[in-house]
């Protein structure tokens, strides 16, 4: 379904509104956390459908990368894009923003996190980048999220961190590559990276298992990472070789066993331009989608054989969320996607990385509730 152009303008104006105010009815559509910029240049986050109607936003000084949803569905914050400093924390039931949390001097976010199983703490991917460590910053949830403690990361470079389904264990895409908010976007020692996927034990941060690919993939560095099937932990990375080396972009780990590469033909490593911005599971666990923006392409494979089943085309492609049992995608141009059409289109719109479905008791009361 395309928007028409006076429902578009009709949006891109709603963006210029506070939080406090609800711009579209949800309906039964699916909802998603996500951060864009409008055609102002100006960045918000905000709420949306798969419609593209914006249920609600806040503006953002800087941009965001990802964010992460309580376990109630009542809370949310969005992380700032790496080498950030900020975590914006919301009521998404009031509407309100309610806290702006700051790294510490010698910290800087990465982009990601998520909360504990019981929404009591919230954990935050960190660079300790005096020391070239990844971090998890721990805040506290119940206390103004003041900061209480950290966790060491197993590695360097720390991006994407998850809490698995056993509630109990964390898993780390460590990238492997030091960097330093002095240099923000360089990469300090390509020729020492070491990627790895790295287990922590919830309770206390104790490193249960590192985890790495073969040799010939020590270039490949882990950013994105989904758990598909209890245990199972899909990673996607970003090639920081030689090009011609490159023989793949993503990793399975299951239980106690070697990671193995997913095989992927040269012209599709090519079509992703050697990188991925994001990896999900659908919504009924049988496909496993990967992202790449710079490549403006999407690839499905299948969960459980590991087999390519369809790419498909999407400009400057990253954002991904399962959505029913399928999935959903957005871009830089305004586009939300799945894998059969597009969903809806709104010029001067780039949505940011990453997307975050909304648990459905937020649904329930959003629906009829200004």
């Amino acid at each position: 379904m395309q928007l028409s152009r006076r429902h578009a303008l009709a949006l891109l104006s709603a963006l210029a509104v506070p939080i406090s105010v609800r711009d579209a009815i949800a309906g039964q559509n699916n909802l998603f956390l996500t951060s864009m910029r409008d055609a102002t240049g100006a960045f918000a986050a905000a709420l949306i459908n798969e419609s593209g109607d914006v249920l609600y936003r806040v503006p953002l000084q800087a941009r965001a990368h990802d964010g992460a949803m309580s376990p109630d569905g009542r809370s949310a914050v969005l992380f700032a894009r790496r080498p950030g400093h900020f975590i914006l924390a919301f009521d998404l039931n009031r509407r309100t923003v309610t806290h702006q949390i700051s790294a510490r001097d010698d910290r800087h976010f990465y982009g990601h996190g998520f909360y504990s199983v019981d929404g009591k703490l919230l954990f935050a991917a960190e660079n300790d980048f005096d020391k070239a460590r990844s971090v998890l910053g721990i805040y506290d949830a119940t206390q103004d999220y003041v900061r209480v403690g950290e966790y060491d990361g197993g590695g360097v470079g720390c991006h994407q961190a998850i809490l698995l389904s056993d509630g109990q264990t964390i898993a780390i895409a460590n990238g492997g590559i030091a960097t330093h908010p002095d240099y923000p976007r360089e990469k300090l020692n390509l020729a020492q990276m070491d990627p790895c996927l790295t287990y922590l034990r919830a309770s206390d941060g104790e490193v249960l298992q590192t985890v790495r690919l073969p040799k010939e993939y020590e270039k490949l560095s882990l950013r994105h990472l989904t758990e598909v099937t209890p245990g199972t932990v899909w990673v996607a990375g970003q090639y920081e070789g030689s090009l011609a080396d490159c023989q793949g972009l993503l990793g399975v780990h299951r239980g106690g066993k070697e990671m193995l590469p997913v095989e992927m033909q040269e012209s599709l490593v090519h079509g992703m331009n050697y990188y991925t911005g994001a990896i999900i599971a659908s919504g009924d666990k049988r496909r496993v989608i990967a992202t790449s923006p710079r490549g403006g392409v999407v690839g499905i494979w299948d969960a459980e054989s590991l087999a390519l089943q369809d790419t498909f085309a999407r400009p400057d492609v990253c954002g991904a969320a399962p959505d029913g049992d399928g999935f959903v995608v957005t871009d830089g141009v305004g586009d939300i996607s799945n894998d059969r059409q597009i969903l809806s289109s709104i010029d001067g719109i780039a949505y940011d990385n990453h997307l975050v479905p909304v648990p459905a008791i937020l649904r329930q009361n959003s629906i009829g509730s200004i």
